[in-house]
């Protein structure tokens, strides 16, 4: 009898224990959820970035039936501006919407990173992946963490394309293979660069399947991955906006991208970035990061070797993404927030064989170590002073102050002009833009030819708008071409004799100065943002 309850004590002990993972898991997870959130919220309530007005005003047009790149230019795909109409649905049509969405996107992604790692790991380094993840995707550099960018969606997908790659390739199951092309195509569907990722999970599911299965796993994803394109191929073809789609957000992207493939100009770039954005991802992230260089020590190998494989290729190719086109803005760099997560896990794993008692410990200090080196931007400053810090002199304050103006001296079927590239200007305004050119860098920095200005030229002579603002930040309008100038002339022209000041906004290091609706000193401030309204 003594025997038999002696042998059945290890049994017990072991129910227990799983009865309490099950509960503590769940409420780990939740509390990761509202960490995320809350490391979200020193950007929420800040104005929207001109990306950010971008989509909003695409989403806009699809509420009132009309069409993207037919009717707005731009050189995204089109998943993200179905999310935003989606969530000016679910939240209404205002500036913290997308935001939210952004918020449940990124509790998605930590959610998928969970359970992308395997149970026989242990509960260590799969909540480590998730903590990452959840803080990691939040630090205030630049724009790279609140703005609700393509990038923050498409972490999302990618992390449930990696999930469903390993359990393709483990079960060597076309089904997993196609849910995890869909995810991919997803992905392609919301940033062009996605692609140099979906190939590499792709290629780890099809690789690492059974040999008979390589196959029919290839043709599954690359199946999925071509739907959700064909998808909105075929809702643009409906609506007559297909032409319009593959000029803009292929050919003119591919401008785009080309645009430092001067003498001189990747150079720059590189130096910027060597000055600017490095040292503060090493400032935040040193911990995170040397554990994910002694996870990827290791030599892979044993039945997990393809999925720390995964971990690498999927690191690389998102990496290979952000160095596309060689601009290096932060936001550019979040698609690399998912698996450096996991990178980090690895290291958590490795360390658990050797400190299983500190492990876990280990890896949620290095995790949340940017939410302490942080600390004044996520907690002590607010919104207008993380946006001063974060982004000067970026004008989100400047653009939200002459939108409002515009709406209160406007009636609601008159037209707009922004000479910038300040298009969340249109959507809070709430009125439509006079021209599909809703910000100006395909005519000043990259347009086809000088036939380019003239057609834009031609279209506020024949129906001025009712106001016109000129943007004198140099970024906003980036005026570096022959066409450039000459729709920059072409503009100045009509404001001198079409128009009459009504003010401006400036933006200063503290705060900014508006002189709207008010005698105006003469010249023309830097960094500021003229309102015109026409006079006849």
């Amino acid at each position: 009898m003594l025997q038999k309850q002696a042998s059945s004590a290890p049994a017990d002990a072991a129910a227990a224990a799983r009865r309490t993972a099950r509960f503590l898991v769940p409420a780990a997870l939740a509390l990761l959820f509202l960490l995320h959130a809350g490391l979200r919220e020193h950007g929420r309530r800040l104005p929207m970035m001109s990306d950010e007005g971008e989509y909003a005003c695409q989403a806009r047009l699809l509420a009132e039936g009309g069409v993207p790149y037919r009717d707005a230019f731009n050189q995204k795909p089109p998943m993200v501006f179905f999310l935003y109409r989606a969530a000016f649905g679910l939240f209404g049509e205002n500036e913290e919407a997308p935001r939210l969405l952004a918020t449940l996107f990124g509790c998605a992604t930590l959610l998928a990173l969970f359970f992308l790692l395997p149970g026989r790991w242990g509960t260590a380094p799969r909540l480590c992946a998730a903590a990452s993840f959840a803080v990691l995707s939040t630090e205030p550099m630049g724009d790279f963490s609140f703005a609700a960018n393509t990038e923050v969606f498409l972490c999302a997908w990618l992390a449930f394309c990696a999930l469903w790659a390993r359990k393709a390739w483990e079960g060597g199951g076309t089904r997993a293979a196609l849910l995890a092309g869909l995810f991919a195509g997803a992905g392609l569907a919301t940033k062009q660069t996605a692609l140099w990722a979906a190939l590499a999970l792709g290629a780890c599911a099809a690789l690492h399947a059974p040999r008979g299965a390589r196959a029919r796993v290839a043709a599954a994803f690359a199946l999925g991955g071509a739907l959700v394109p064909a998808a909105f191929a075929a809702y643009f073809l409906a609506r007559g906006g297909l032409p319009a789609l593959v000029e803009q957000a292929l050919r003119r992207n591919l401008d785009y991208a080309g645009l430092l493939a001067v003498p001189g100009g990747a150079r720059m770039q590189l130096g910027w970035f060597a000055r600017t954005l490095a040292p503060q991802m090493l400032f935040g992230n040193w911990p995170l990061l040397l554990l994910a260089l002694f996870g990827l020590a290791a030599r892979p190998a044993g039945e997990d070797a393809p999925l720390e494989r995964l971990c690498a290729l999927w690191l690389a190719a998102a990496l290979l993404g952000a160095l596309t086109g060689l601009f290096l803005f932060p936001h550019y760099f979040l698609p690399a927030a998912p698996p450096l997560a996991l990178c980090a896990a690895l290291g958590v794993r490795r360390l658990s064989a050797r400190l299983p008692r500190a492990a876990l410990l280990i890896g949620l200090l290095a995790a949340l170590y940017p939410a302490a080196a942080w600390s004044t931007v996520y907690f002590r400053e607010g919104p207008e002073r993380v946006a001063r810090r974060l982004l000067y002199p970026n004008p989100l304050y400047e653009a939200r102050a002459a939108a409002d103006f515009i709406r209160e001296n406007s009636a609601e079927t008159d037209r707009v002009y922004v000479f910038g590239s300040e298009p969340q200007l249109y959507f809070r305004a709430r009125r439509r833009w006079a021209t599909p050119h809703i910000f100006v860098y395909p005519l000043t920095l990259f347009p086809r030819g000088m036939g380019d200005a003239e057609a834009e030229l031609a279209r506020l002579r024949e129906a001025p708008p009712r106001f016109l603002v000129y943007s004198t930040f140099p970024a906003s309008t980036l005026v570096a071409t022959a066409p450039g100038r000459r729709l920059e002339e072409g503009v100045r022209d009509l404001l001198a004799r079409r128009y009459r000041p009504r003010g401006w906004v400036q933006a200063l290091p503290d705060g900014m100065r508006d002189e709207l609706g008010k005698e105006a000193p003469a010249g023309t401030p830097a960094d500021a943002l003229l309102v015109y309204e026409r006079s006849r």
